[in-house]
């Protein structure tokens, strides 16, 4: 940890040096008393595939609106009052400093913290806290295929669909540029809403059709018709498997290791500013 504070530190202060380079000459577009708009300020702000009349017409929106901002600002320091004032500059100095030490912290805490997390430890949190991951929604494990209506072997596909052996899987996931649409992971949990918005141009929907577990239907229209089988479902208040929470525990993990290395860094980050005396207390 000690040898990467000073190359750490370096890059920062490096980086941050860029901010202190005064800015190449640009032509001046406005000015507020002691405030200046130059061009290429305005450049980034106009997109570049406008038109010239476009382009014109949202140059001015931004030099009007970057004006309104410096008057308001000048006129707000001239008739704030004194320690209001300093009280906002002693709040933007605190901000920027936070800033400074959390991009500081964060940048020894991602050189050091491990984000690949054990399966026998997201197993054993989500055991332990099994009982607050409960779902607010419907989870499905399903597969379905959507057909042409003037497919020509559509009893073929259908018949290893339906069967679904690991020769049909194989078959089926070969010939997926016959499908107008598919989902054939059905180990898998999804949203039934994600589900839902994928079927959003047909006219009709019965959800409940899609709550029975081990059921199968056809949903069709004029052009096409979805073949569904549903594997399993899990509703409003049960609780989420394993596989579906996995991501959000592992973020819960990571996060936690995160404090405890912050708390950590800045613990030695202390004991080094006393060891190198440029920190002391004084009697």
């Amino acid at each position: 940890m000690k040898k990467l504070l000073p190359i750490i530190i370096l890059l920062i202060v490096y980086s941050s040096c860029d901010h202190l380079k005064p800015e190449k000459e640009s032509k001046v577009i406005a000015r507020v008393n002691d405030h200046y708009l130059y061009k290429q300020d305005l450049d980034k702000l106009i997109p570049e595939q406008l038109s010239p009349s476009d382009s014109a017409m949202s140059a001015k929106k931004h030099i009007d609106k970057w004006a309104i901002k410096k008057i308001m600002l000048d006129r707000s320091k001239f008739n704030l009052p004194e320690s209001k004032q300093r009280k906002f500059d002693s709040l933007a100095r605190d901000y920027q400093e936070e800033l400074y030490r959390e991009a500081y912290k964060n940048a020894l805490i991602n050189k050091e913290i491990e984000t690949d997390i054990a399966d026998t430890l997201l197993r054993k949190y989500y055991e332990k806290h099994k009982s607050a991951f409960k779902i607010n929604e419907h989870l499905l494990k399903l597969r379905y295929i959507e057909l042409v209506n003037s497919m020509s072997n559509k009893d073929v596909v259908l018949e290893r669909f339906w069967r679904y052996n690991k020769e049909d899987q194989a078959f089926l996931n070969d010939n997926t540029l016959a499908f107008k649409s598919y989902v054939l992971k059905d180990s898998i949990w999804v949203r039934a809403v994600d589900i839902f918005r994928q079927l959003k141009d047909m006219d009709s929907i019965n959800e409940k059709q899609f709550y029975q577990p081990n059921d199968r239907f056809t949903l069709r229209d004029s052009s096409s018709t979805y073949y569904f089988k549903i594997r399993d479902v899990k509703g409003p208040d049960d609780t989420a498997p394993y596989s579906f929470i996995k991501p959000q525990i592992k973020k819960i993990l990571i996060n936690r290791k995160k404090l405890t290395l912050g708390a950590e860094i800045e613990k030695e980050i202390k004991a080094d500013a006393y060891e190198d005396r440029s920190f002391e207390i004084y009697d």
